[in-house]
């Protein structure tokens, strides 16, 4: 096979990183790019979850969630018109449990990548999924990596 790119989607979710690794490799010209949507990997890194922690520190994470939503909804407000037309000036929270999710991804997921990839292989994120409010799930990692660090993965962020 002499892939140029490769889109994996969440397989990586079902094998464990050595198969999946060699796998990839294997399926690897010199300049193949792979791509992956991390979706499960909440389920087995310690800390990513709500459920990993006490009560206390629960009602911590939250506090410390909806006050970094609140404070980056209020920067997008003053900063970008098109953000302060699709949304009202301030938010109001039925359920901050997606909150809480992608807060906890944003401290955890180098760390997971870090795991996964090493510094062997060379990662991105796709920015514009990485911090978006608008996406399905907030604990979706999606993004690319080559195992050749001179292939460019060539994600280019979206501006929403």
């Amino acid at each position: 096979m002499n892939a140029f790119t490769v889109d994996w989607s969440n397989i990586i979710d079902y094998f464990s990183k050595k198969d999946f690794l060699e796998m990839a490799e294997a399926a690897s010209s010199e300049d193949s790019v792979h791509y992956v949507h991390l979706m499960n990997w909440v389920n087995c890194y310690k800390g990513a979850s709500v459920f990993d922690y006490g009560y206390e520190d629960k009602v911590i994470l939250i506090d410390q969630a909806l006050k970094a939503h609140r404070d980056m909804h209020q920067f997008k407000i003053r900063t970008n018109p098109s953000y302060s037309k699709m949304w009202a000036g301030q938010i109001r929270y039925e359920n901050p449990t997606n909150l809480v999710d992608y807060a906890l991804t944003v401290t955890c997921r180098n760390k997971y990548l870090d795991f996964l990839f090493g510094k062997e292989i060379s990662f991105q994120m796709n920015p514009s999924f990485a911090d978006s409010n608008l996406r399905r799930s907030y604990t979706t990692i999606c993004g690319g990596f080559t195992f050749d660090k001179e292939t460019p993965i060539g994600i280019l962020p979206i501006q929403i």
